[in-house]
């Protein structure tokens, strides 16, 4: 049995290819993508929205931010800083500056 090729459309394939680069684009970022476990942690943790992205980084920023207060606070007090000179530079209440040093 003789197949014949329509040699019109054999041709156009090549230029769609080449002639798509949204297509070469998004084929290359699928596969880099895939590279990197992208979509298997997204098929194990669920989909996270930019918003939980977000959030995530600001907490983090927090904590971050909390820890260094807090061991300046500390440091400060270690070298003779009173609790009213540590709340004036930090702009925290004397109680939470208590809390930080965990003093009755």
């Amino acid at each position: 049995m003789e197949t014949t090729v329509n040699e019109e459309k054999l041709n156009e394939f090549p230029g769609k290819m080449v002639g798509d680069p949204d297509a070469a684009m998004n084929s290359s970022l699928v596969l880099i993508g895939d590279k990197l476990g992208l979509y298997r942690a997204t098929y194990e943790n669920g989909r996270l929205s930019m918003k939980d992205e977000v959030i995530g980084k600001k907490e983090q920023a927090l904590k971050e931010q909390r820890k260094t207060i807090e061991n300046m606070v500390k440091k400060m007090h270690q070298s003779g800083a009173s609790l009213e000179e540590l709340a004036g530079l930090t702009q925290l209440p004397v109680e939470q500056i208590k809390a930080i040093l965990k003093l009755q």
